[in-house]
């Protein structure tokens, strides 16, 4: 009997070791009539990045609506490449005057050059790089 609750037990804590965590950031920001919302989730398994999510939600004065499509068409070509790019999903959208960008990235299906970070990081440090650029981060456990 203590034979079957050890494998369980053994069972439950090699099957519960994955320990996923994911950090999100997020940062506001307004300059020349567009306020923009950035959030930044990064799933981590262990120092392994699993994927990252950048979701920017951009909101167009009204006084400046007549330039949407230029901001549009600003993320998609600056994006453009890494939209052919394996493991990488961008895209952008509109809905009166908010603007939306979204960017998914499995680092281990796209290069290195796309992602612009490494495969394997450290949670802390990462986080800290990115309260040091004004984000607001906190860590949740997946």
């Amino acid at each position: 009997m203590k034979r079957v609750v050890c494998l369980i037990g053994l069972a439950i804590l090699l099957c519960g070791c994955e320990q996923k965590k994911t950090l999100v950031c997020t940062k506001n920001s307004t300059s020349y009539g567009v306020e923009a919302k950035e959030k930044i989730a990064i799933t981590f398994d262990k120092y392994k990045v699993k994927k990252t999510v950048v979701d920017i939600q951009s909101t167009i004065a009204i006084e400046h609506q007549d330039q949407i499509k230029a901001y549009m068409d600003q993320f998609l070509t600056l994006y453009e490449k890494h939209r052919k790019e394996n493991g990488v999903k961008v895209d952008v959208t509109q809905e009166k005057n908010i603007v939306r960008f979204k960017m998914s990235i499995n680092p281990w299906q796209a290069s290195e050059k796309i992602t612009g970070v490494p495969q394997t990081a450290d949670l802390e440090e990462t986080k800290q790089y990115f309260k040091r650029d004004g984000y607001q981060c906190k860590q949740n456990e997946a």
